[in-house]
């Protein structure tokens, strides 16, 4: 077989870039105590590193009885395993991903009970797109700058909480509702397409139904509306006040196949899209240039592709700063300088 396909799955998992299929096979690995030369391997390197990092063996050890726990909860068996040999492999594995950015966060505390349940975290960092898939079959896809929190198994209803946009396309059960909980909404499902933005920096928090039915409710557990598929319902995070119309459905899913699409929207939303989707910070030097809106698809376009297209239908010009390091020796975000483009001004004056 072939060694970097073989432990292919071990790698994802550490990367934080795993699947739930790819989860079971590094946890029957571990739980098994099998030989595997190429993951025995991978594991040496992983710990040798891990003791060039100063880890005390006190967090070390709080990550091996979470994770023997976990292993108790989901086979219900005594694990007879030595326990040094499954304490190094389980912290290598899970350490890595914490020092990572994409985190596999694996929580504990000190008074735990066997009864809690261990939890995964999947983080998506800023200009990137992840796609993931939950231990129920549901899959979907973390938009960028989002996170993802759910249980490493579903044990009665399937809640997932969210922070920022993700698309889900929920398998059925009907004896178990699917959830999305964000900071104002509780999303309730059995199976069905439908995005959920919830940016703790946006104004408000949109639900958009692709498919099938969901029921929206505030996270206290007020009922908002049940929507249709074509629908979007808004709740604005300072007033709670809360809007249902009708969409355009691409507009709000097409990121998910690395599209970037505009029907009829404001410089404003524009700004934010463009912000988190090339990972840069936007300056509007002139509040003249809102009331334009952009009707535009695009796909695989650099941002200066994208900035030139759009100077098309509105006045403007663009300056990008050149990016430099700062004190830690780091480089700063890319930032963009939007003006108005008094030059071209007049072509657009009705």
């Amino acid at each position: 077989m072939d060694e970097n396909k073989n432990i292919e799955p071990l790698k994802r998992y550490t990367e934080g870039k795993y699947s739930y299929n790819d989860y079971q096979k590094v946890k029957d690995w571990i739980v098994s105590g099998e030989k595997n030369a190429d993951w025995d391997k991978a594991m040496g390197e992983q710990w040798n590193e891990l003791l060039t990092q100063k880890r005390t063996a006190n967090a070390l050890e709080r990550v091996y009885e979470k994770m023997n726990r976990q292993i108790r909860i989901e086979k219900q068996v005594e694990t007879r395993r030595s326990w040094m040999q499954l304490f190094q492999k389980v912290a290598a594995i899970l350490i890595l991903p914490i020092v990572a950015c994409f985190a596999v966060y694996v929580g504990w505390n000190e008074n735990y009970t066997y009864e809690e349940q261990a939890e995964v975290v999947i983080t998506c960092p800023i200009g990137v797109r992840t796609q993931f898939q939950l231990p129920d079959g549901t899959s979907g896809y973390l938009q960028s700058g989002s996170s993802l929190k759910y249980p490493a198994q579903f044990a009665h209803d399937r809640d997932v909480h969210l922070s920022g946009e993700a698309f889900f396309d929920v398998k059925k059960d009907r004896g178990r509702t699917f959830s999305v909980l964000t900071e104002n909404l509780k999303v309730n499902v059995l199976g069905t397409r439908f995005n959920v933005s919830a940016y703790s920096d946006a104004e408000k928090e949109e639900v958009v139904l692709e498919e099938g039915k969901v029921e929206v409710n505030t996270h206290r557990g007020q009922f908002l509306e049940i929507l249709s598929p074509n629908e979007k319902l808004t709740m604005n995070q300072k007033t709670n006040k809360f809007q249902v119309e009708e969409i355009e459905i691409d507009q709000y899913i097409a990121w998910i196949d690395g599209k970037l699409v505009f029907r009829n929207e404001s410089f404003s939303n524009v700004i934010t899209r463009l912000e988190r989707w090339y990972n840069i910070d936007i300056e509007l030097e002139n509040d003249q240039l809102l009331q334009y809106t952009f009707r535009a698809t695009f796909k695989d376009e650099s941002l200066d592709e994208v900035l030139n297209l759009l100077m098309i239908t509105a006045p403007f010009t663009y300056e990008i700063e050149k990016r430099e390091k700062n004190q830690n020796n780091e480089y700063n975000k890319k930032k963009v300088w939007i003006k108005i483009d008094d030059s071209r001004l007049v072509d657009f004056i009705n």
